[in-house]
């Protein structure tokens, strides 16, 4: 099958699917000719370090323990958080990559003791917004998705240019980013009297995405044949 008869199939199917709706109008708009050089997240691991002691004295946070949590990439990181079969995050690596929508979806809880009680953030959503761009930060963005004192979908972490990309047909590696407090994060912390400083930008920690994913032409047979 010819590649814009694989995107015609593919942008029919998955109206049939639960990828979300940015994640259609996303497949929706890449140019039939970019097909073949476009990938989707599937699976994976995203491991994290925290500066602990920065957390517990600037932001009256400290770590009391993690929930559903798997083994991170290294021993360089302390956390490591699956990547779920919810990811719909896609991705072009024809010259080098280009972020095309979507989002990557996990699983796992980090819970903090603070004077304004127990806080558990976590089931984190990575997803991409040009506007965050800065000189320093690449766009990622790390948000939480459980109901806590934080609030759900507060994005806690500007997430830093990573220090090294690898994006191809069946992966997606971003390594060694540094983890930023959002604004969102900082008025949160404010507004909780967890800080009195303005903490937006401090660099709390390091972040790698080690993702698997899979060809939109191989997605797109799938979803030929589950139609």
């Amino acid at each position: 099958m010819e590649n814009n008869s694989k995107l015609t199939s593919l942008k029919s199917a998955v109206n049939e699917f639960d990828l979300g709706g940015g994640a259609i109008q996303d497949i929706i708009n890449i140019k039939e000719d970019d097909l073949a050089n476009t990938s989707i997240v599937q699976d994976g691991t995203t491991s994290v370090s925290l500066d602990t002691d920065l957390l517990e004295t600037a932001a009256g946070l400290t770590l009391a323990g993690s929930d559903n949590t798997i083994e991170p990439a290294s021993e360089e990181f302390a956390l490591g958080f699956d990547i779920t079969e919810e990811s719909n995050f896609i991705f072009n690596f024809q010259e080098g990559f280009s972020p095309v929508g979507g989002e990557i979806e996990h699983t796992g809880t980090v819970n903090f003791e603070s004077v304004a009680g127990d806080i558990t953030v976590g089931d984190f959503t990575i997803g991409f917004d040009p506007s965050r761009q800065t000189e320093d930060i690449s766009g990622f963005f790390v948000q939480n998705t459980v109901d806590s004192a934080v609030g759900d979908g507060t994005i806690l972490f500007d997430v830093g240019n990573p220090e090294n990309i690898e994006a191809n047909e069946s992966k997606l590696d971003l390594e060694n980013s540094n983890l930023l407090v959002s604004p969102e994060f900082a008025d949160v912390l404010q507004s909780t009297g967890l800080s009195t400083d303005n903490l937006t930008g401090a660099d709390v920690g390091d972040v790698t995405v080690n993702a698997i994913a899979e060809s939109l032409l191989e997605t797109s047979a799938n979803c030929v044949d589950w139609v």
